[in-house]
């Protein structure tokens, strides 16, 4: 699983600290490491479909969770349960 998210936001560091705390491997990509992540960053967002909810609200859309199979949440609980199951 990856984790699209930045230390700078309070939920990605909850999420991160309970991803570790359950044991679960993840990929994490934070956006604010460089100019380039960045741009990285919003051409997958502006891409996917599923953001269109939290940029309507003025949202960012993190921390977002994607799976080996290309789906993708914005919840951490789904993300733990879904990565148990793999």
């Amino acid at each position: 699983m990856k984790m699209l998210g930045t230390d700078l936001c309070t939920d990605c560091r909850e999420a991160k600290k309970t991803l570790d705390h359950e044991g679960i491997a993840y990929e994490y990509t934070d956006f604010t490491e460089s100019i380039e992540v960045l741009k990285e960053f919003l051409r997958f967002r502006d891409s996917h479909k599923e953001f269109g909810p939290a940029k309507e609200k003025g949202n960012i859309g993190i921390p977002c969770f994607v799976f080996e199979d290309g789906s993708m949440t914005f919840d951490l609980e789904e993300a733990v349960r879904k990565s148990k199951q793999a």
